[in-house]
């Protein structure tokens, strides 16, 4: 499954919003949350179903946040209750850039269409009982594996560097 990057002029919005999303994080040291819903590619019940999953990594949430993943806007807002638990993935492969996906336990997939030149990538877990399993599509559009680096706390000065999507 190819997936189209986001162009980067539909990236302006982002700019702007980087403060805002940096004040709200409520973590100085860390860099904010840098995915927004209109960054997402939803995938079809045939593109979920094309998917390897034995190169999918399960995680299940940890979170205690009163924002379930229906809440959207909410849940990445750390500084009014949003999800703080996170996994660092870790995608094997070569590539000149990958994509982040997930299928949420209801079968629903999605695709970050920014794309990501390093190997690592720092992801929320979701609220106690949500799983998703998280996969990586290369920019050829091969399904690359993951493996589970660490997990950690929004805040906790770990990967500060790491982009959180």
């Amino acid at each position: 499954m190819k997936i189209t990057p986001y162009r980067w002029y539909f990236r302006l919005p982002d700019l702007f919003l980087a403060p805002i999303m940096w004040a709200f994080s409520g973590f100085a040291f860390e860099l904010p949350q840098e995915s927004h819903k209109w960054h997402n590619k939803i995938l079809s019940p045939e593109e979920v179903g094309a998917l390897d999953v034995p190169r999918m990594l399960l995680v299940s949430g940890t979170d205690f946040s009163r924002w379930t993943h229906g809440s959207y806007g909410m849940l990445h807002l750390p500084v009014i209750g949003g999800w703080r638990d996170y996994v660092i993935l870790e995608v094997e492969g070569s590539f000149r850039y990958w994509h982040i996906g997930w299928v949420a336990g209801d079968g629903s997939g999605m695709v970050q269409r920014l794309p990501i030149y390093g190997k690592r990538i720092k992801m929320l877990r979701g609220n106690q009982g949500y799983n998703v399993r998280f996969f990586g599509i290369s920019d050829t559009g091969m399904q690359l594996s993951l493996r589970k680096v660490d997990e950690g706390r929004l805040g906790d000065g770990r990967y500060r560097a790491t982009r959180l999507f």
